[in-house]
């Protein structure tokens, strides 16, 4: 007798096989991260975003453009025809667990989903993002904070057509034409210059996301926010012309000639915030350099130096002494060569 043995299939959800489903297709440059789950009350991202024919033109495309205008590193689409843009994923959400929430079809793509309630398809636009814009030589510093009652920049000043007319470009030549190093633009309208950064104003820890004011003169451009800052530095300190006053800790010297006093083999370079270093094993004679890379293996570039050209110089040699901290002679750029203490 001839036996039959039938075996019942078991099917597993696609989920449970292969992980959350996931789009394979970068848009506009943005890396499909999945769908989140997300509410109301606490969001996953936080600027609702308006795109081009509003919710019936909802789409990814749509979507991740509106985001990198603005800037924000993270877009999503949800409940078919809403567009989210953030700094960072808030609130702790994650990937959902059932990526099947995100079944809703975008009303400007029928064909592609967005989120669903309460669930996000999310989009990484890092890479997208455009690079940060100079104006008038002045280098951008990205989003500040800033109180009504304690100013970040002292002074306030009137741009060339009034606030209608605000934007970066003319702030930051009304700020160095007067003589002030910082410029910032604030709510859409304010230009304020300073010569330092005062009352604990610094980076807004959420970056960028309160820095949404359209400029009045360009709103193609965004002019900082409530109690917000986009701020510019017109003037960075240049390094001094020389070593300055000689002194000594241990023995680390600082000098106020290319020779470095006592030590033959040393110049002087300057750190990024224009203090004076001593180098070692290192000539004014010996070939200028502008990037590690001239140096060869291992060597660091100190663009700035009293031979008037960059220096070689190797970590073998500036880190022998373990209390010493070196800094990279680059403007507005720091990096630790040793590890201990910084002497001077």
């Amino acid at each position: 007798m001839k036996l039959t043995l039938t075996l019942a299939a078991t099917v597993l959800p696609l989920a449970a096989v292969a992980g959350p489903i996931v789009s394979r297709t970068n848009v506009n440059g943005c890396k499909p991260l999945g769908c989140y789950t997300d509410s109301v009350s606490f969001r996953a991202l936080n600027i609702n975003t308006q795109v081009p024919g509003g919710p019936s033109g909802q789409s990814p495309e749509a979507c991740t453009a509106a985001c990198i205008a603005h800037d924000l590193a993270f877009s999503g689409v949800e409940f078919g025809g809403e567009c989210w843009c953030g700094a960072f994923i808030n609130n702790g959400h994650t990937l959902a667990s059932d990526q099947g929430i995100c079944s809703t079809p975008c009303l400007g793509a029928p064909g592609e989903t967005c989120g669903g309630a309460d669930a996000i398809n999310i989009y990484d636009c890092t890479e997208a993002l455009p690079a940060p814009v100079s104006y008038n030589g002045c280098a951008p510093l990205g989003c500040y904070t800033d109180s009504v009652s304690l100013r970040t920049l002292a002074i306030n000043v009137q741009v060339a057509g009034g606030p209608n007319n605000q934007g970066p470009d003319v702030c930051t030549a009304a700020c160095k034409a007067a003589g002030f190093r910082y410029a910032g633009n604030e709510y859409g309208g304010e230009c304020w210059c300073g010569s330092s950064l005062d009352n604990g104003g610094g980076p807004a820890p959420d970056l960028n996301e309160q820095c949404q004011m359209p400029c009045h003169g360009d709103s193609s451009l965004f002019c900082g926010g409530p109690n917000r800052l986009t701020l510019f530095d017109c003037s960075p300190p240049a390094p001094p012309s020389s070593c300055g006053t000689p002194a000594t800790c241990g023995s680390f010297v600082l000098i106020s000639d290319a020779s470095c006093g006592p030590l033959q083999q040393c110049t002087c370079a300057f750190d990024a915030d224009g203090r004076s270093v001593c180098v070692e094993n290192t000539y004014c004679s010996d070939p200028a350099c502008t990037s590690d890379a001239d140096c060869g293996a291992g060597g660091v570039c100190w663009a700035q130096s009293c031979c008037g050209q960059g220096v070689c110089t190797f970590p073998s040699s500036i880190c022998a002494n373990p209390a010493r901290l070196m800094f990279r002679g680059v403007q507005n750029s720091e990096r630790s060569e040793c590890t201990g203490a910084y002497c001077e």
